[in-house]
């Protein structure tokens, strides 16, 4: 996903409708940022030139950390409701290996 300012306010805006829109329901027990996107980077599945990873893992930590799980936290104050930035995801594993984890795909989490 692009991480250009016009993007990422979209995203901000986007974030912040659907939270508000979804915080009381009863189902929501967790907030998740994305889909697998982050086994996606983890584990090149787009075939990313080695000298681009560092960007393309900067990116995604702009967008997912810096933007959506920034806006759901704004928003989703009271709820203490956990957020993990991808799903599936290996929790505090992520954010210790600075949110894209060697493995996040791992049974065991």
């Amino acid at each position: 996903y692009p991480v250009d300012e016009p993007f990422l306010t979209n995203v901000h805006d986007e974030i912040i409708y659907q939270v508000k829109r979804l915080q009381y329901h009863p189902s929501i027990v967790l907030w998740a940022g994305n889909n697998e996107n982050e086994a996606a980077v983890a584990q090149n599945w787009y075939g990313v030139p080695e000298e681009k990873m560092n960007k393309t893992k900067d990116d995604y930590r702009k967008l997912y950390v810096g933007t959506v799980m920034n806006a759901v936290k704004q928003v989703d104050k009271g709820n203490n409701r956990p957020f993990v930035t991808s799903s599936p995801s290996n929790g505090l594993e992520t954010i210790i290996e600075n949110y894209i984890a060697k493995d996040p795909q791992d049974p065991l989490y």
